[in-house]
Parts: C-alpha cells; structure tokens; sequence
C-alpha cells in the first residue's frame, strides 16, 4: 500500500516512550521516539496485526494498541494505532528503530510505500548515508557490496567439479543456488572440506589484487557506530580488503566463521552476537536478494546499496 506523508503533532511521541517495553516484546525493535505520519492509505489484507489491551499510557480513553509489522523500504516498522474513541480513522500512524524522515530524506506529501515484514528487497525510497550510523550498529556483505572481487566464477565452479568424483555434481544438491551449505556438506562428507575452503579462498585472494573499492568503503570511517562484515567470502580476502582499503571491522564473519551459508542467518545473527547488539535495532547492507532475505530471517532491517546512490 501507498501513503502521503503528512506533519504529526507529536501526541505519539509520549504514547511511544510509555510503551518501549511492549514495542520491543511485539515488534523486536525498540523504536525511534516519533512516528511517520501517512493518510489515503488502505490496510494491506496480509499484514497480521496484534492488539494488546490494559496498556498503562498518558492517552485519554485509550484501552489499548493494535501493532501490524511492516516494512518500509528495507527498515522494520509498524502501524501503530491507539484503540481509542478520539483517535481518526484516517489517521496511520509507524514506528521504526529510527528516525525515517531522516532516513530518506522525507518531507509532506511524498508518497510512501508500506510493504509486508518479510519483505525486505522492495524499496521506492533513497537512503542518506550520514544517517546510517543512528542505528545502534550496521554490518556489510562484502563481494558487490564495499568491492567487487575479481574471479571468475565459472572456472572456481569448473575447478569445484573437479574435486568430487566424476559421478558426483555438486552443483545439483542446491534447492536454492544461493544457498552453497549442501556443497560444503558434500565436501566433508567426501573429505574434502578444507581442499574446497582452499580453493575458493586462493581464488578470491587473488581477486582482491585488482579490486576497487565501490563508493560505501568511503563511508565506512565515518560511522560512530560499531561496524560488522557478514559475508560468504573467505577470511583471507575479506582481511587483505580490509587492510587494502584501510578498513576496520569490530566483528569479521567470513565462510571458515560458521558451516551455514546466507541466506540462513546464523553468519548474520553470530556477527550481532559478536557487536553486542539488538538485531532489531541493526541494519545489514548487501547487493542481493538473499542478502534481504537473511537480514529478515535474522531480525534486521536492510538497505541496499543501490538505496544510496
């Protein structure tokens, strides 16, 4: 569904701070103290709503809070409305972990999409870099994200066939082709692990000798906010990335981090382990689907790199 933006006069604002606690249990995020303001909209059949009565709040008549997660542009959120006698029925009001005007650079009467939770890949609106870091903490994909490395694919996967016996294609075990563990699973069950790991990380360290960096690498010294990268890469590209184009990482998850490939999301959910942060209040940054995918799958809100530029 689609929405105007219009000003709010602020009476949300104390509703939301009153119900951090309640917003965080419904919502897994605990949210920026405002709310984004749309009318003409019309409620989206599939979005689940949860209605929670006997709230303590300084609204008068209110006995209670329907929540429906949502989506907008990447960025969790939710249609927040106050079940009370005095509050307009044209009146829709969204909560997110952060301030979303601010986000995409929004003013009255720009049009709004709202989209369903799990769908993180859809975006009509333009990210402000500078304003990234007002998350409590943003984690990268690496490949086609901050650089883009230079292998060619087709001769790894050659070379990756050629590992297994001839009866063996270990390209066919993937219901998801995105989706490399049943190769790795393939290779350890074969003895072959570490020979795979080997092979792909002599290939992409040799991809990082001609790789540039991509416009977000810029960015990255700038965030006053811990800084992650979650990748399908190897731990040696990703360091000599790193050190190549003088970037810190507070956490470095990398294909040798965890068995499970993305869009599982046990690479993403290690590296906010390891930055000490809420999922919901994080942003992932990547180039693909499955890159959204996974920030879903692990309670994150996304944004891709397209979004800024």
């Amino acid at each position: 569904m689609h929405g105007n933006l219009e000003s709010g006069k602020g009476v949300a604002n104390t509703l939301i701070s009153d119900l951090d606690d309640l917003l965080f249990s419904t919502v897994s995020f605990l949210p920026f103290p405002g709310t984004l303001n749309l009318n003409q909209i019309r409620p989206i059949p599939s979005l689940t709503s949860t209605v929670v009565y006997d709230v303590k709040n300084t609204l008068d008549n209110c006995e209670g809070i329907e929540l429906t997660p949502c989506s907008i542009s990447g960025i969790k959120s939710a249609l927040i409305r106050p079940l009370a006698d005095n509050y307009p029925k044209s009146k829709f009001e969204f909560v997110a972990p952060i301030s979303l005007r601010k986000l995409f650079s929004l003013h009255d009467g720009d049009v709004v999409s709202i989209s369903p939770p799990d769908d993180l890949w859809h975006y009509d609106l333009r990210a402000d870099l500078d304003y990234i870091d007002n998350f409590d903490g943003v984690i990268f994909d690496l490949d086609g994200t901050l650089t883009d490395l230079d292998v060619n694919w087709n001769s790894v996967r050659t070379e990756i066939s050629g590992l297994f016996p001839p009866s063996i294609d270990p390209f066919s075990r993937r219901p998801n082709k995105n989706d490399h563990t049943p190769i790795y699973e393939l290779a350890q069950k074969h003895g072959l692990y570490e020979d795979l790991l080997d092979l792909l990380a002599s290939h992409e360290f040799d991809g990082t000798k001609n790789a540039e960096p991509l416009p977000l690498v810029n960015a990255l010294g700038n965030l006053d906010c811990p800084i992650g990268l979650c990748t399908k890469n190897s731990h040696l590209a990703s360091q000599e990335i790193a050190e190549k184009f003088n970037i810190h990482f507070d956490s470095l998850i990398t294909r040798e981090s965890t068995f499970e490939d993305k869009p599982n999301p046990f690479p993403l959910q290690k590296c906010i382990e390891e930055l000490g942060l809420s999922p919901g209040n994080t942003l992932f940054i990547g180039n693909e689907k499955t890159d959204a995918e996974t920030a879903y799958r692990a309670g994150t809100s996304f944004l891709q790199v397209s979004q800024f530029y």
